[in-house]
């Protein structure tokens, strides 16, 4: 098992782009939900990715879905709802399970099976971390936005792809350390939060991060443009103040994600604590 983890230490370490939300946001929200993990579930951690502390070595693995090479996951990074649904809809968005909503639950799934090999739940644990994080990337849930060469954006002085502005450019507004974003963002968490968002499921998160992404493109009047062509040489303009507009969004969204990873995982150490001895 310390193989799996040296492998997805040194996947982490190459410096392609990766799929969503960024180097900085998913570490980030690995190491805050670390410091919400119950101490069987921080044990189950540790066992499973053969490495602690905890929270090192979810850092350490956050990026390891993005980066493994297996190009036939890239499908399993996004859900395409389209602009005019209403939310999820498996047989309309995901018939062939092929998209995070079904990907995401299934990985819950085997991390929560005692009778699961060491090596399924690594990759089960590792996969969950990865798309937790995922599906709380507002256009990873829009489907005109899903893919990486889609439209071109310029808030200020600086061109990029629509999309990469959400996995990254968002994100460092508030910070470029994962260590420092956690330490500014879990005390900010409060317990009436904890207990409200270690709810939902998969699909659920999927819509809330559609409706967030729906409602600022309708709030910046991006309804028409997100289906036109928008080069690199003619990018959509947004104004530099977007940048302190997001801010609370994408920190809630991070906070959001950190909480639910934390619950789901904790969930997962009880169920096999449970099914590791006979029940009442």
């Amino acid at each position: 098992m310390r193989s799996f983890l040296v492998a997805a230490m040194m996947l982490a370490s190459l410096p392609d782009r990766v799929l969503a939300w960024g180097e900085v946001g998913h570490e980030t929200v690995a190491l805050i939900a670390a410091r919400l993990l119950t101490p069987s579930a921080t044990r189950m951690v540790e066992d499973v990715l053969g490495s602690a502390p905890a929270p090192k070595a979810m850092q350490d693995i956050a990026l390891w879905a993005d980066r493994n090479g297996l190009s036939e996951t890239a499908r399993w990074h996004t859900v395409a709802v389209p602009p005019t649904g209403a939310g999820y809809d498996r047989a309309r968005d995901c018939p062939d399970g092929e998209c995070i909503v079904e990907k995401l639950g299934a990985f819950v799934s085997k991390l929560q099976q005692p009778s699961s090999s060491v090596e399924e739940r690594a990759a089960a644990l590792a996969y969950t971390i990865h798309f937790v994080g995922d599906i709380h990337m507002p256009v990873h849930a829009f489907a005109p936005l899903n893919p990486q060469s889609g439209i071109w954006m310029k808030i200020g002085d600086k061109i990029e792809k629509f999309h990469l502005w959400w996995d990254d450019e968002f994100i460092l507004a508030l910070g470029s350390s994962p260590v420092a974003l956690a330490e500014d963002l879990t005390p900010k968490i409060t317990a009436d939060q904890r207990r409200l968002w270690s709810s939902g499921s998969p699909a659920e998160w999927a819509n809330e991060s559609f409706n967030l992404a729906r409602e600022f493109i309708a709030r910046h009047n991006l309804i028409s443009s997100i289906t036109a062509e928008h080069s690199q040489q003619n990018p959509i303009v947004l104004p530099p103040d977007v940048l302190e507009e997001l801010k609370p969004a994408i920190a809630r969204r991070l906070q959001m994600a950190a909480v639910r990873l934390a619950w789901t995982i904790n969930k997962a150490a009880e169920e096999n604590a449970a099914g590791a001895k006979p029940r009442p």
